[in-house]
């Protein structure tokens, strides 16, 4: 049986996020997980050129800063609508169409932390 040597254990996920660097209009990904710690964000070659300058490689020491706006369905009835200041830490080709994003969350304006703390939370309980 192999360990997992994260620090914080990520929930599959199939929701839609909504990006922006801040100088363009939003752009469309899907959240294909999360953890306390950050996302991976799903698009497509297009996103991730409008997402990232031409001359950056996101990496942790040079990230590249982003606004990320997604919902949780912590309970029955209405989700939670959250924003989120991440930074892009890496780029990787999932297949010829799709490209991974991952992020590390940095900030939430609405303290909406605490949210995916107990959506995450939830999730691994009841795997």
């Amino acid at each position: 049986m192999q360990t997992n040597l994260r620090y914080h254990n990520r929930v599959t996920t199939r929701l839609e996020a909504i990006m922006s660097t801040g100088k363009n209009q939003a752009l469309i990904g899907t959240l294909a997980n999360i953890s306390k710690a950050g996302l991976m964000i799903e698009c497509s070659r297009q996103v991730v050129e409008d997402l990232i300058p031409r001359d950056s490689t996101p990496s942790p020491k040079t990230p590249v800063r982003l606004e990320v706006a997604f919902d949780l369905w912590l309970s029955e009835g209405q989700p939670e609508h959250l924003h989120s200041i991440c930074n892009i830490i890496h780029v990787r080709r999932k297949s010829r169409e799709i490209y991974q994003v991952g992020v590390e969350f940095l900030s939430f304006p609405h303290n909406d932390y605490a949210a995916v703390v107990k959506y995450v939370d939830q999730r691994l309980q009841a795997s």
